[in-house]
């Protein structure tokens, strides 16, 4: 999966592929961070639900395992995503006032929804990434002048809830084989991305 991503990003110079420490300025007092951030099957039912996502027939990395390999796959996936959160996230909020977060799934249950709807337990599983939520939600905690907006996507129906007065996650919409633009955010763009060393990239 990275290897493509990153293949593409090496074609189209304007597009960025993030996870690798880097914390783009936006503008005063706004940074942007990322990471891929895949659905890890803690939420819902987890391992005992009884459907399986057809994204997984078409990831490489996903398809053709026991459902036990999956689980643990998706649970290492969504681990590394916590770790990489933790790392990154407090350094950007010493930094910046405001810090948007960039990543796939949405951290939390209740703004995973289909069609519309809140997702079934059934469907949770592969839906959300509480790992990365739950990092999310206890860095904001301890950082008492923090703000994230999460932007996420991944579940195709669009919500915009407000997990704190600080934590306020954006899931963007879009249908099969149509991707449409999400909401617009104008801000003045820096040149550089920061490094957690205070270097530049």
């Amino acid at each position: 999966m990275d290897r493509a991503v990153l293949a593409v990003c090496e074609e189209q110079r304007n597009l960025r592929h993030l996870g690798h420490g880097e914390i783009f300025p936006l503008a005063d007092g706004a940074a942007l961070v990322g990471h891929r951030g895949w659905a890890d099957g803690r939420a819902g039912l987890g391992d005992q639900t009884d459907v399986r996502s057809p994204d997984h027939k078409k990831i490489v990395d996903l398809s053709g395992i026991s459902k036990r390999a999956l689980f643990g796959k998706m649970a290492e996936l969504g681990r590394q995503s916590a770790n990489y959160f933790r790392e990154v996230l407090p350094y950007a909020l010493q930094c910046y006032e405001h810090v948007w977060v960039a990543t796939h799934a949405p951290p939390f249950t209740w703004a995973a929804f289909y069609d519309g709807k809140p997702c079934g337990g059934k469907w949770l599983p592969h839906y959300v990434n509480m790992s990365a939520g739950g990092t999310i939600r206890g860095i904001s905690k301890a950082i008492p002048k923090s703000r994230l907006s999460v932007l996420c996507g991944h579940t195709h129906s669009a919500a915009n809830l407000s997990a704190s007065d600080k934590v306020r996650v954006i899931v963007g919409e879009a249908r099969k084989k149509w991707p449409q633009m999400q909401k617009v955010f104008e801000v003045s763009w820096a040149t550089a991305a920061v490094r957690r060393d205070g270097g530049a990239r």
